[in-house]
């Protein structure tokens, strides 16, 4: 099962890091957020993810330990709301059932 998140957005929560930084990118210890949220999904079993971008820019792999996992990344547009995030369904369409979470969220819910 894909998971698609979706990113983007102003930051104003975490203003103090935000304005650098995009929020998923914002560090929890050792690693930015996006990948403790990706890192509990694949805990599950769901290792394929999508991302909603505001702008694609270019990707640079500087280390991996996470060979399992698939991502794709998708430029939704700079100001994009989060309904037409839903430009990702393309990546969706031959899924049945999909996971849908923002790329900001930690929680064990």
């Amino acid at each position: 099962m894909k998971v698609a998140f979706f990113r983007g957005s102003k930051g104003l929560r975490l203003r103090e890091f935000s304005e650098a930084l995009p929020k998923p990118m914002v560090p929890v210890g050792q690693r930015q957020i996006i990948w403790h949220t990706r890192k509990y999904y694949a805990h599950h079993g769901h290792k394929e993810f999508i991302l909603a971008l505001g702008a694609v820019q270019t990707v640079i792999l500087l280390s991996s330990n996470i060979d399992e996992w698939k991502v794709t990344f998708v430029d939704t547009g700079i100001e994009s709301n989060i309904g037409e995030r839903l430009r990702v369904r393309k990546h969706l369409a031959s899924d049945d059932l999909f996971v849908c979470s923002h790329a900001d969220c930690l929680t064990d819910a």
